[in-house]
């Protein structure tokens, strides 16, 4: 908001290059921020993934006791 605020200021008394600096300022953190969600995304699914095979193999095992209980 701050960085905001200070480049409606720099491009209302026409200060080009501090306006430019500050919308590099800005897509540094956007980049950031975007960089920092994907990971956290990446790491959900890699973590639901594991859940899910773990799962899986859980039941797999579990069939195969019982089939050889049952057999």
């Amino acid at each position: 908001v701050q960085l905001t605020n200070a480049l409606q200021i720099a491009n209302a008394v026409g200060a080009r290059t501090e306006a430019a600096q500050l919308q590099m300022q800005l897509a540094q953190l956007d980049q950031q921020y975007r960089y920092a969600a994907l990971n956290q995304n990446q790491g959900q699914f890699e973590d639901r993934t594991a859940f899910d095979y773990a799962s899986l193999e859980s039941e797999l095992n579990r069939q195969s006791i019982l089939a050889a209980m049952n057999g």
